[in-house]
This record gives structure tokens, sequence and C-alpha cells, in this order.
């Protein structure tokens, strides 16, 4: 027999043989918090486990023969006390398996010819002076720390919110590592940088993750109150351990006072992509927009509609008399046509040109207004809409047909010339 004393703390995988395993019997660890003693015990065959969730001691001499396997696992650390022994002979398989630590410190470990023993630790393995292998063919030991690990799956996230909006998300991911995620062992959800703007930064489990599970963690956010474009990501976290596995894909929250329920999903027709208008009046005529159903194109009676003043110092109304209210921006509801309209009044003194973005859930477009004088370059000498000086900045001769559209859905202009 020869003596091989080992201590060491382990930091990297020492793989266990797939036949090993298959021929392991786990048990679940018992719900109550308690210490387990292993007094002196011989087994010849069959499969053994005694389990702890806290501390687990073996106290007498314990020995395991032929095909047994014996199996200890303890939540938080294994150790021998001073009577404590453990003697593999050939055939047994015996596994260690501690959340904390293993120390067999002097105590007899002993391991003949054909038998294995097995230690997996989520902390320090210690093999002292006590631990003896014989060199027959067969014998020998494995140690090994499971580490965490996980891979995103799926998230739900809105991609616009009011300011102050509640909202449930949701995200999945697996334990593709060689843990369980514990309630007890601080497993959670966490904010990617404790990134805390939506109200929290940690997500608890609500139960026990095995490897190879999938859990989706379902949870309120809140939006911030102030107007702006907002981070969104999360990992799996062990609080006092490690940030660990892949991150949800990154998510570019918009906060703005949409005005409509952002879970929809609406398209947006401009009947009019550009209206002329004098210097400080209202455009003669409004321009209106007709809302749709995404999915199926039908009208959207009643459907809130975001209008604002994007560059241009006119303001928006939604009449043209001389008692209307002007404004920068205007929310407003469509008519049971499942159409909005709205009017720009341009500002006094120089002809300008004005650009509008008009937004809903699902996507927005943009419309054009410009004033003109009866004179000079402001004038719109081929009546199409748009002042020869607009024309000419846009490097369209005069005197052809211009027309401006916007894409439902995205921002998209594209000019032509028929």
């Amino acid at each position: 027999m020869s003596r091989v004393p080992l201590s060491f703390p382990v930091v990297a995988w020492l793989r266990i043989g797939a036949a090993f395993l298959a021929g392991l019997s786990f048990a679940f660890r018992a719900s109550a918090a308690a210490d387990a003693n292993v007094g002196a015990k011989t087994y010849n065959s069959g499969s053994k486990t005694f389990e702890a969730t806290h501390n687990l001691t073996v106290t007498g001499a314990v020995i395991v023969n032929n095909t047994a396997t014996l199996v200890l696992d303890a939540g938080n650390a294994i150790a021998f006390g001073p009577s404590g022994s453990l003697t593999a002979n050939s055939g047994a398989t015996v596994l260690f398996q501690a959340d904390n630590a293993i120390t067999t410190s002097e105590r007899p470990v002993v391991i003949n010819g054909g038998a294995t023993v097995a230690f997996e630790s989520l902390g320090t393995i210690t093999l002292g002076p006590g631990f003896h292998a014989t060199a027959a063919s067969g014998s020998g030991f494995h140690a090994s720390i499971p580490v965490n690990n996980a891979r995103y799956v799926g998230q739900e996230v809105p991609a616009l919110l009011n300011p102050g909006e509640n909202r449930q998300v949701s995200l999945t991911f697996m334990n593709s590592g060689g843990t369980w995620w514990r309630t007890g062992d601080q497993y959670r959800l966490g904010s990617v940088g404790d990134n805390a703007v939506w109200g929290l930064t940690r997500v608890a489990l609500n139960g026990d993750v095995s490897p190879g599970q999938t859990r989706t963690f379902s949870f309120n956010i809140k939006a911030p109150a102030a107007y702006g474009t907002y981070r969104f990501q999360w990992k799996m976290v062990q609080d006092g351990v490690q940030w660990f596995g892949g991150a949800s894909p990154e998510v570019l929250v918009e906060v703005a006072h949409w005005g409509f329920d952002a879970t929809a999903s609406h398209l947006l027709e401009p009947s009019q992509s550009h209206l002329q208008g004098e210097a400080g009046a209202f455009n003669s005529e409004p321009f209106v927009i007709t809302i749709r159903d995404a999915a199926t194109h039908a009208l959207v009676p009643g459907a809130s509609v975001l209008v604002m003043v994007a560059s241009g110092s006119g303001k928006l109304a939604a009449g043209n008399t001389a008692g209307a209210t002007l404004a920068d921006s205007l929310t407003l509801q469509a008519g049971a046509e499942g159409v909005a309209r709205f009017y720009y009044k341009h500002p006094a003194g120089a002809a300008a040109t004005a650009v509008i973005y008009v937004i809903t859930s699902g996507g927005s477009v943009v419309v054009t207004t410009s004033s003109r004088s009866s004179t000079g370059a402001d004038a719109d000498t081929n009546g199409n809409g748009l002042s020869d000086a607009m024309e000419n900045a846009l490097g369209i001769a005069a005197g052809r047909p211009v027309q401006v559209v916007g894409q439902s859905g995205t921002v998209n202009l594209s000019i032509f010339t028929p």
C-alpha cells in the first residue's frame, strides 16, 4: 500500500467517467435544517445515501464492499470525527457531496484496488495524511467542483412605456451548469450592472432549479419618471459568489408620454405627407392619419396617437379656429372611422419648414409642412405643395412634380419624381 498524502483546494474540473456516474443513486436533501452523523457501517451491495442540510460527520468505521454504492450528501460540510474512517474495497463506489468543504484531515480514508471514491464540492476539498490509495489497477479518486452556468432562453419586454408605468415582464434561463440553483444559496436573477432604473435589481427564485431545468422569472417593473431611452438587461447571479452565464439581449426601452397602450400594434397611413401653408396661419386643411391593426389591417376606432413637432417653431392644434389650443405635442383619439386629424399653425415672419412625428404602438411616420410667400425663393412655382427653396434643397428641378411619402412602421422617407 502506497501512502498518498494530499491537501489542496481544488480549482478545476477532474471529470468523473460516465460509467461511474451511471452507477450512483442520489437522494434529495431533507427539508429540515439538521446535522447528521454516520457511525460504524458495513455495506456489501446496493446503494445508500446519507444526507444533512447542514453538516455531515463520519464518526465510526465505514466499510463499503463489492458492488455497493455510498453517497454522503451535506448542505454545508463533510468531515471525519476522531473515530471516523472509510475503507472502500474492490468494486465499491463512494461519493462525497458538499456545498462547502470536504476534509479527511488525519482520519483514515483507504481506497483499495478496484474501488472508486469521488469528491464533489463547491468549496475546498482537503485530503489529509490519512488518505491512502493502493496502486492496484482500477482504484482511484476523482475531485470536482461543479460550476455555475446559465443560458438565456427568451424574454417578453415592452419597447415603449409611459413615465411611471408598471408593466409585467418575463425572462427565461436554463441551468446549463452542474450546480443546483437553491433559494437558500443566494441564486437570483440580477439586473446587469445593478441597474436600478426599473425599481429593482434582483428577482428571487420561486423554487430550486436542478441542472438542465429552465426557470421563467415573471415580475413587474416601473418605468422611470423622466423621458428617455433606458437599458434593460438581466443575468443570473449567486450573490456573494459570482455573476455567471449568458445575459439576456439588451433591450432599449423608450419612455415617453405615448398616451396609448404600448402592447397594441398599429399601423399609420397618412393621406398627406406634406402640406403647404401661409406664414402665421394654419394650414388650410388638416393632416389626416388612418390607424389600422398591424395584423388584420382593420380600422381601429378610438386608438391613440402621439403627434409632436420634431423641428420647426410652429404649433399643433386639434382644430383650426381662432380659439384653438396650441401645443408642441398632442395626444389624439381616432374617431369612429379610425382616423385622427390635426392642424399645424406656421410661425409668423419668414417662410419655414417643419417636421412632425406621428407615433403609435408598432410604428411611426413623419409628415412635413412648410409656409410660403407669394414672391421670391419661397414661391411655389409649380404649385406642387413644396416651395421652390425646398425643391432646390432636395436637389429637384422646379417644375417637376414631387411627393414625400412616410412609410408606416418605421421613420422612413422616400422622395420620387413621377
